[in-house]
C-alpha cells in the first residue's frame, strides 16, 4: 500500500518566502531545486513502502503454511510411518569382562516410500528380563528427549540408525536373552511408532541360576 505525500502546499508556502528576497530567476532555480528533492524524498518514500507491502506479503504466505499442516498437508510430506530394531542390536560389554552391562540398540526409522529416514522426536527404551516368560519383568528403562535423541544418530556411509546404548538399571537378566521395546514420538506429525525385539545376551558372572549354566 503506497502513501503518496503532496509536496504542493509546501512548495507555494516557500515561494512566497522567496518573493521579497530575490529575483525571479533565482527564485524559480532554487524553487526547482526544492521540488526535486521533494520528489525523490516521495519516491524514495513510496518505494519503502512498497517493499514493506511485499515483506509483509510473504510473511503472510509463510504463516499459511506453517499453520495450515493439516492432514491432506501432511500426507505430501515425508515423515517417519515405521521403526524398526536392526538386527545388529545385542549385548553390550562395556568392561571387557565375560558378560554383557547392557545391550546397544540400533533403530531405524522408515518414510512412505520404505527408505531410512532421519525425523526430529524422542525416544524412549525400555529392556524386559525373560528369564520368566510368562511375566517379563522391566529390568532398564531409558527416555531420550529431542535434542537427546539428535546426538543418537548415526549417518555415514551406510549407516542410517539411531544407536541407543542400555546400560542394566535394576539388575542384570538371569537368562540369556532380554526384550527390547523402542517407541518413538514423531515431533512432526505428533504419531508414536514402536518396535521389539528378543535380544540375545552374554550374562554376567554368577548372574545366571545354578541349573541355567
Amino acid at each position: 500500500m503506497a502513501i503518496r505525500i503532496s509536496i504542493l502546499p509546501v512548495i507555494v508556502m516557500y515561494g512566497w518566502s522567496l518573493a521579497g528576497c530575490a529575483g525571479p530567476a533565482e527564485q524559480i532555480a532554487d524553487l526547482n531545486r526544492q521540488i526535486a528533492t521533494l520528489q525523490s524524498t516521495n519516491r524514495k518514500q513510496v518505494a519503502n513502502l512498497e517493499a514493506q507491502d511485499k515483506q509483509i506479503e510473504k510473511l503472510k504466505e509463510a504463516n499459511q503454511i506453517l499453520g495450515d499442516l493439516k492432514e491432506t498437508r501432511l500426507d505430501k510430506l515425508y515423515s517417519a510411518q515405521k521403526i524398526t530394531i536392526d538386527r545388529l542390536s545385542g549385548g553390550l560389554n562395556v568392561d571387557g569382562e565375560i558378560g554383557d552391562e547392557g545391550v546397544v540398540v540400533y533403530a531405524s526409522l522408515y518414510d512412505q516410500a520404505g527408505h531410512k529416514f532421519k525425523a526430529a522426536g524422542a525416544i524412549d527404551v525400555f529392556v524386559y528380563d525373560l528369564s520368566n516368560p510368562r511375566a517379563p519383568e522391566l529390568i532398564a528403562s531409558y527416555e531420550y528427549d529431542v535434542d537427546q535423541t539428535k546426538m543418537l544418530w548415526f549417518g555415514r556411509m551406510l549407516t542410517y540408525h539411531y544407536k541407543i546404548e542400555c546400560l542394566w538399571q535394576k539388575r542384570p537378566p538371569a537368562g540369556r536373552s532380554v526384550r527390547v521395546s523402542v517407541r518413538f514420538l514423531d515431533y512432526l506429525t505428533g504419531s508414536v511408532l514402536q518396535a521389539s525385539a528378543d535380544l540375545e545376551i552374554t550374562p554376567p558372572l554368577g548372574s545366571l541360576p545354578s541349573n541355567s549354566q
